[in-house]
């Protein structure tokens, strides 16, 4: 049985979107007073600082996480019915225990398309409170961007879409949402794949607030761009001028590499950014994907992900980038950043910027039977922190079997 479960630390105070492979994990995170070191587990969460949650008894995959305005803690992701996987949604208390005036069971939310099987990947919290959770949907024999509103209950919100529900198909294959974000007007950002009938484009899609599309944006809502011969956009993230910037990995006709698209608030490619909006970043000798993008305050990009070490596994990588896409220097001295974490594999799947400044990584390592959760926290110039559990990197066992994050 594969459960949520959820991982609380001391002194940080951000929300992470994290995903869930084999075993189910996330960090969850809010404002909770300092207890113990940087680095240890917040034994105030949960049990020792530690959530699980079974929905039906089958997998459950926890894929996202947003933090609410008062501190309660919503994760989404996907449980199996028996057949087919089904939207899931949760709501947590600050303390860890299940907050039961929400959804349908007790603190939980399944949500089932009548389709055949849902994939849930990223969640969002709009400023009135109501909840969007972004996936792909079974809709016309392929997989659309699929996007549900609940309200703050966790009851479908019937104003948005049909019923709280929006299927979009991008192009006429498969078309998969990966993360999505809330403009500051209130527009929902989708970012994703859609298949072009060779390979995967990304495709971004925005939608206005009752679920419509959103005409003045791309072609009738959609935007789809090719890098290369094969493109896997990740994650989004919108800059303070509105700007849009996704992040995922390209092939450059041997390996893949950190790729970034920034685009106008109209859809259009950003030329001032890296000339034609593109930038791809080789960082190993072998492949490197960006799984995760955050905007620093001072408008700086970070990329996160994993890079081939040049030998048989992959380190955690960030990148950092100056405002017109070129690599930041300050930053490690070339804008690439490498942590090996054991002397296995290890991938982040997820950043965010602290109010500070620094920066945290949460992904996976391998212990030479099983993975762990693991979590690294850089400075600005994206040395190590070591004032965080001595060396700047934790790695945490929750089950008997892989934990990732």
């Amino acid at each position: 049985m594969i459960r949520q479960c959820f991982l609380r630390l001391s002194s940080i105070s951000l929300p992470y979107t994290l995903f869930a492979v084999v075993f189910s994990l996330l960090i969850a995170v809010g404002a909770h007073p300092v207890v113990a070191a940087d680095g240890d587990l917040d034994t105030s969460f949960g049990t020792g600082g530690k959530v699980v949650t079974s929905f039906l008894g089958q997998d459950d995959f926890v894929r996202s996480i947003a933090i609410q305005s008062d501190g309660k803690i919503v994760v989404a992701g996907e449980t199996k019915n028996g057949t087919y996987d089904e939207f899931a949604l949760a709501r947590y208390n600050p303390d860890g225990t299940l907050d039961t005036s929400f959804g349908n069971s007790g603190g939980k939310m399944i949500t089932n398309s009548n389709n055949n099987g849902d994939h849930a990947r990223s969640v969002a919290i709009q400023s009135d409170g109501k909840i969007v959770l972004a996936g792909a949907g079974d809709n016309t024999g392929n997989d659309d961007f699929a996007l549900y509103r609940y309200n703050t209950d966790g009851s479908l919100d019937s104003s948005f879409g049909t019923g709280g529900k929006v299927f979009t198909a991008v192009g006429s294959g498969n078309d998969f949402a990966e993360s999505v974000a809330i403009q500051s007007d209130g527009k929902i950002v989708v970012a994703g794949n859609s298949y072009n009938g060779s390979n995967d484009d990304f495709a971004l899609v925005r939608y206005k607030t009752d679920g419509s599309l959103d005409t003045n944006f791309g072609t009738g809502g959609k935007v789809t761009t090719d890098i290369s011969d094969a493109d896997a956009a990740w994650s989004v993230a919108i800059q303070s001028d509105g700007k849009i910037v996704v992040a995922g990995q390209s092939w450059n006709g041997s390996d893949y590499d950190f790729a970034l698209v920034r685009y106008k608030t109209n859809g259009m490619l950003d030329t001032s950014f890296d000339s034609d909006g593109k930038v791809t970043t080789a960082i190993g000798s072998g492949s490197d994907r960006a799984y995760s993008v955050a905007i620093q305050s001072d408008g700086k990009i970070v990329a996160a992900g994993r890079s081939s070490n040049g030998g048989s596994n992959d380190d955690f990588a960030l990148v950092r980038y100056k405002t017109n896409g070129t690599l930041d220097t300050s930053f490690d001295s070339d804008g690439k950043v490498t942590t090996a974490i054991g002397s296995d594999l290890d991938v982040a799947y997820s950043v965010a910027i602290q109010s500070d400044g620094k920066i945290v990584a949460a992904g996976n390592s391998y212990n030479g039977s099983n993975d762990d959760f693991a979590l690294v926290r850089y400075n600005t110039d994206g040395s190590l922190d070591t004032s965080f559990d001595s060396d700047g990197k934790v790695t945490t066992e929750v089950g008997s079997g892989s934990d990732v994050a």
